[in-house]
């Protein structure tokens, strides 16, 4: 009992270990975002016709951040058959499946590398990145309803309209109540993860810069400083997604060490 005693010590010591060493690649990574962020704003500033050759298309931000996002697909792809805990697989394979979708957005699927054919609008619009299909479907809403406006009278399209955002509105507050309700809500669940864990932590600030970037595409807007800080914070989500690919090592062992007390101590009853 002694000896299991000693063994669940040292594995409680390891895996706080661990742990640390994710928090400190967590401050490393938000270190690296202000950096960045800073540096290339600096540069927008002060020379905004070189800001804005930075991150156009097929330039220097955008080519970073597809080279960094098809780091990451590769990192954690190759560590999923190196891992040992079910769960560090699952977010090894989540991981490159989302940097893959990441690259091939940067690189708009191929269309201007190999000619790869994308899916055109009949006025235009060509969908080659996943947020276009958001900024699609609002125009479509947009069209719908300038068709109900002019097929139906004034009180009618009224009518629709604020019954459309009512039903909007219960739908996102019925979600909303539903994730927050209770101690054991799923989004309680899930910020109490990342609190506990540094590998969410670092995935959760890269998922962050992201739904931040595309506001102003969903939002469509046009100002020259935002576009830049649009692409600007994709590479930094990008790096995000390599430094918890490179990390998934520890974090697998840090699950494994875990493990190891529990399993112990069920192995010494039977």
């Amino acid at each position: 009992m002694k000896l299991i005693t000693r063994k669940n010590k040292n594995s409680v010591e390891n895996s706080n270990e661990d742990s640390s060493f994710l928090g400190l690649d967590l401050a490393f990574y938000l270190v690296l975002v202000a950096a960045i962020t800073l540096s290339l704003a600096i540069v927008d500033l002060a020379f905004p016709s070189v800001g804005k050759m930075l991150v156009s298309e097929d330039h220097l931000v955008e080519n970073l951040t597809a080279i960094a996002a098809f780091t990451a697909f590769a990192i954690a792809l190759g560590r999923y058959f190196q891992l040992h805990q079910a769960v560090s697989r699952r977010i090894a394979l989540a991981l490159a499946a989302i940097a893959l979708i990441v690259c091939l957005d940067e690189i708009s699927f191929g269309h201007r590398l190999i000619g790869f054919h994308l899916p055109t609008t009949e006025a235009g619009f060509r969908v080659d990145g996943v947020h276009d299909v958001i900024v699609l479907t609002k125009s479509w809403m947009s069209q719908g309803l300038a068709v109900l406006r002019q097929s139906l009278s004034p009180a009618h399209y009224a009518g629709i309209v604020a019954g459309l955002k009512g039903a909007i509105a219960c739908l996102f507050l019925g979600g909303f109540i539903k994730l927050l309700w209770g101690r054991y809500s799923p989004l309680m669940r899930l910020l109490q993860r990342v609190r506990q864990q540094p590998l969410y932590q670092i995935l959760f600030a890269a998922a962050a810069l992201v739904a931040i970037a595309q506001m102003a595409d969903i939002f469509e807007l046009q100002q020259s400083f935002l576009v830049f800080l649009e692409e600007v914070l994709e590479l930094n989500a990008a790096l995000g997604l390599v430094v918890a690919s490179v990390r998934l090592q520890r974090y697998d062992r840090r699950q494994q060490q875990l493990c190891q007390p529990l399993a112990a101590v069920q192995k010494s009853f039977r």
